[in-house]
């Protein structure tokens, strides 16, 4: 997080993220199994609100993360 003053800045990072899923079906009997992997780059506004009661704030992330593929593997049996 990159603070412009207090209350305001910009988020952003690099995430390696790894998914996946698997369903079957029985006529026929069919096993699917899918992941992937993606770079994730987030970019978001940080804010964070006056102080509440002691020592309490209120701190938000608003942003949009964009995502590259990297890896597909697929396996049906």
């Amino acid at each position: 997080t990159y603070q412009f003053t207090e209350k305001f800045g910009i988020h952003s990072g690099l995430n390696i993220v790894s998914k996946g899923y698997q369903y079957s079906t029985t006529s026929p009997s069919l096993t699917t199994k899918a992941s992937l992997t993606t770079v994730e780059i987030p970019l978001a506004l940080h804010m964070r609100t006056n102080e509440i009661a002691n020592g309490l704030r209120v701190r938000g992330l608003f942003g949009a993360s964009f995502n590259i593929l990297a890896s597909t593997k697929t396996d049906i049996t």
